[in-house]
């Protein structure tokens, strides 16, 4: 189990470890490769499994489209 820290004083407790999700938005003239929609989906669905709760996510990754992907992920995933 990872250890839990509080969230600024929001009262949440997020894991100590975080999943960066920039790369999910396909950015290929920023990591050197591309990420399919498949890929993402995959991605996210792995870390839904995992117990990790802490994502790290803003709008300028690709224009929003990192975003875009987790909102099908968690529509997948219920």
């Amino acid at each position: 189990m990872l250890p839990l820290r509080p969230f600024g004083n929001t009262g949440l407790q997020v894991t100590a470890l975080a999943v960066g999700l920039a790369p999910l938005g396909s950015m290929p003239e920023t990591f050197g490769y591309e990420v399919s929609v498949d890929q993402a989906l995959a991605t996210m669905h792995a870390i839904f499994r995992s117990p990790i709760n802490f994502l790290d996510t803003a709008a300028s990754y690709s224009d929003g489209e990192s975003e875009r992907r987790i909102g099908l992920a968690l529509r997948e995933y219920g």
